[in-house]
């Protein structure tokens, strides 16, 4: 027995672009015969959303440890980007271009017309001011 069915309706078609953009800086310093550091920046951007704080900062490191090995690591903040597919996502299901029905535990016959159950509407809407999520990273590396 089914637990769930669903139905969407109404009319898929859109028209979405979506143009993402990203530059960075480094400069790198030798601090020592043994020691590398790496300072730095990037921005992110793109369009369909409103978030326009997206500098992220990174920093890194190089200690050589014998002639063949080195010690690398790195820490910095990225963003998490929102790509067109979940953009066309909330535009289709918002409620007017497209909604879907979701039924659980539906009782089903062969034409439908006795479709019974606990029915949901779903739809969503695009927030304008929603920004990116952040995660913070750091890694290391030993290399020989």
């Amino acid at each position: 027995r089914p637990t769930t069915f669903s139905r969407t309706q109404g009319d898929p078609r859109l028209d979405v672009n979506q143009f993402e953009y990203g530059t960075f800086f480094q400069s790198d310093w030798k601090m020592t015969q043994k020691f590398n550091l790496s300072l730095g920046a990037r921005y992110e951007g793109q369009t369909n959303i409103s978030d326009h704080n997206n500098i992220d900062p990174r920093m890194g490191f190089a200690y050589q440890l014998a002639k063949t090995a080195a010690l690398r690591g790195g820490v910095g903040v990225f963003h998490q980007r929102f790509d067109e597919n979940t953009v066309e996502q909330l535009l289709r299901l918002d409620g007017t271009r497209q909604e879907q029905i979701v039924i659980r535990y539906p009782t089903f016959c062969l034409d439908l017309t006795c479709l019974t159950g606990c029915a949901h509407r779903s739809w969503s809407r695009l927030i304008t001011s929603i920004h990116r999520s952040h995660s913070k990273r750091a890694c290391r590396k030993d290399s020989g």
